[in-house]
């Protein structure tokens, strides 16, 4: 997608959003910015997503994701160090995350009762490997040797400026306690540090002489883990885990809007040129005390639209643009239902903010962003007009305005057109002309109110 047309929907701000705390991913950036190449692959998607949201969790999708993250960090952390105690731990650790998320998700998507193609086939496969030989003995393997690491005992004594170590007893374990104590979350991963960021390389090694001297056996076993199991993660695990992100990224973002007592919706695609939208709303005013939703329901190649309201024109172009973009990248709506057209390509014009540098007049300014717009959009493109020609007189903008639309459907694309000018589209024209309506429920309007006040301005 295009950065006008981000820019314009106001998605690169919903974007940002979506993807705080991993801004940094630029495969995950550039998912969010890539429609699927047809209604199937829709499908596949939002399916999934429907099942994340409804039937496996987003709890759980987020647990797998986050101790794949761990597994990342542990391996990386083992690769710095190679040959030392230091990378034999690190890679045990990043077995035991690996076993534990594996095991974790096989259970989850056994009981969730999925739908989807996707996580159907995720289940089977998982399931498959889960058993297999090689999990099951590198699972065993790294449980026991953990096991055995988590029981060694040792303590600290520091005093006069010196630490002093020596072995474990049966003392109680009081950092265990503290642990437990604020562990409100319940999450048996947390720990406890003293002082942030404390490095001590040199009591590491004292420490390790003193647990290698203690443990030989343990240690001897940990060398060995890491040469029996040298590479034991599975590609297609972490695949699931990285696309994982997507998901979580995005439902997220909307289960926020949820809780704010708004709804959205997984629309329906379909090959034919329509559109209906009922109660959609605006993601950017989605927050504001006043939230207006729209309705449309179009069913021709081109559509001229004059919102009831002073404020309507941006809101309901970037409300319909943002559904039809969000569609296309098999992610849910801002509806409360949807039925949208695949399209490949979504173009938007808007208008722009003058800037004292420009040297041409706004109607060139205009023309020339529509250029492009005219010679790339055909057969599978939705372009989506606001307030084009609105600097230009009434009868300039009508006439211009006119010719675009004929331009754009004779090469097959689908157009949205919203102005404030109420007589746009002649009567001979193919296209429908839509008036919006907007409930606006805060302000105690119906909709038969609603449609009385169109009728008047319509005639009036």
């Amino acid at each position: 997608m295009s950065d006008e047309a981000m820019s314009d929907l106001g998605l690169d701000t919903i974007l940002d959003e979506m993807l705080r705390g991993r801004a940094a991913d630029a495969e995950l950036r550039r998912w969010f910015r890539s429609p699927l190449p047809d209604s199937d692959a829709v499908r596949y998607r939002s399916s999934v997503m429907e099942d994340i949201d409804e039937r496996l969790t987003l709890e759980t999708a987020e647990k797998f994701a986050l101790r794949s993250r761990r597994i990342t960090d542990c391996l990386t952390s083992s690769e710095a160090s190679p040959g030392t105690v230091q990378s034999c731990k690190w890679r045990l650790d990043a077995a035991v995350e690996y076993c534990k998320a594996v095991s974790e998700m096989k259970e989850a998507l056994s009981r969730a009762g999925l739908r989807s193609d996707g996580l159907t086939r995720c289940s089977d496969w998982i399931s498959a490997y889960a058993t297999s030989k090689s999990f099951v003995r590198l699972r065993d393997d790294a449980f026991g040797l953990d096991r055995t690491f988590r029981d060694m005992r040792y303590n600290f004594i520091a005093t006069d400026g010196l630490f002093y170590i020596y072995a474990g007893d049966e003392e109680a374990d009081y950092c265990a306690e503290l642990r437990n104590t604020f562990d409100r979350d319940g999450d048996s991963e947390a720990c406890l540090q003293a002082i942030s960021g404390l490095q001590t390389p040199g009591l590491e090694e004292e420490t390790l002489r003193l647990l290698r001297r203690r443990y030989p056996a343990a240690f001897a076993a940990l060398e060995s883990f890491s040469h029996t199991h040298p590479s034991f993660v599975d590609p297609t695990a972490m695949t699931f885990a990285k696309e994982l992100t997507f998901y979580i990224a995005c439902l997220r973002y909307f289960r926020a809007f949820r809780k704010r007592g708004l709804y959205y919706c997984y629309p329906v695609i379909t090959q034919k040129k329509e559109l209906r939208i009922e109660a959609g709303y605006d993601l950017m005013a989605g927050t504001a005390n006043r939230m207006i939703a729209n309705g449309v329901d179009l069913h021709a190649e081109a559509a001229v639209v004059v919102p009831a309201f002073p404020d309507g024109p941006d809101s309901f172009a970037r409300t319909v643009g943002q559904i039809i973009a969000l569609s296309a990248l098999g992610c849910p709506v801002p509806a409360r239902s949807a039925v949208v057209p695949h399209i490949d390509r979504l173009y938007t014009h808007f208008p722009k903010a003058d800037r004292p540098e420009m040297n041409e007049g706004k109607l060139k300014e205009e023309l020339t962003r529509l250029h492009p717009i005219v010679a790339e959009a055909g057969h599978g493109s939705m372009v989506v007009l606001n307030e084009t020609f609105s600097t230009t007189s009434t009868y300039d903008a009508t006439s211009m305005g006119r010719k675009l639309l004929d331009l754009l459907t004779i090469r097959g694309a689908m157009c949205l057109f919203v102005t404030h000018l109420p007589g746009f589209a002649p009567e001979d024209r193919g296209a429908d002309i839509k008036r919006v309506e907007e409930e606006v429920e805060r302000y105690g309007l119906t909709k038969e109110r609603l449609i009385s006040r169109l009728k008047e301005r319509a005639h009036g």
